[in-house]
């Protein structure tokens, strides 16, 4: 069914990533089932209202492949999100250039020569720990962040950034429970 759909909706080729090919599976269902949404939806096991979405799309682009592509989740406006200021991104370049340090020394390095005027948040990694890790491997770098981060207070253990719906359950739970240890 998969090379059908391709050679009829996707007639020159283009490349397609993963999440838009199954979407033109799903629309060569519909086509295959003479249009009715309802037993396509069905047979893809998706909601008649998705597919429909999925369809409109596809039509309202002259049934072009690449319109089934998802859009971006990335965020569209940044402009109102506080930043650090300019001074602060400065002095945390100069360290980075002169010493050739990774975002954890810098960290402890900073809290060691401003820890008593700036709170520091964050600093487990969303991106590597939390999302590859083992649970093991999550709970030793909370019990580390928290060692070099804490000393004095002015420190609050968080994720790098938002959990994203990707990151395994299990990773979460060990978070949470070395941080409630601590």
């Amino acid at each position: 069914m998969q090379l059908k759909a391709e050679k009829l909706l996707n007639p020159n080729n283009y490349h397609l990533s993963p999440e838009a090919k199954k979407r033109l599976r799903w629309l060569y269902l519909h086509y295959e089932k003479q249009g009715n949404v309802t037993q396509a939806a069905n047979k893809a096991g998706i909601s008649r209202q998705w597919l429909s979405k999925i369809k409109a799309i596809f039509e309202r682009n002259n049934c072009h492949p690449r319109s089934l592509e998802p859009l971006s989740r990335a965020p569209h406006h940044t402009s109102k999100r506080k930043r650090i200021s300019k001074d602060a991104e400065q002095k945390i370049l100069e360290i980075r250039d002169n010493y050739g340090w990774g975002k954890e020394k810098i960290s402890a390095y900073l809290k060691t020569e401003y820890g008593d005027k700036l709170a520091f948040y964050g600093g487990i990694s969303t991106q590597k720990t939390l999302l590859s890790g083992t649970p093991d491997e999550v709970r030793q770098e909370v019990r580390e962040t928290v060692k070099y981060m804490s000393n004095g207070g002015g420190y609050i253990l968080a994720p790098g950034i938002t959990l994203q719906h990707d990151i395994p359950l299990e990773n979460i739970l060990a978070f949470i429970e070395t941080a409630r240890e601590n």
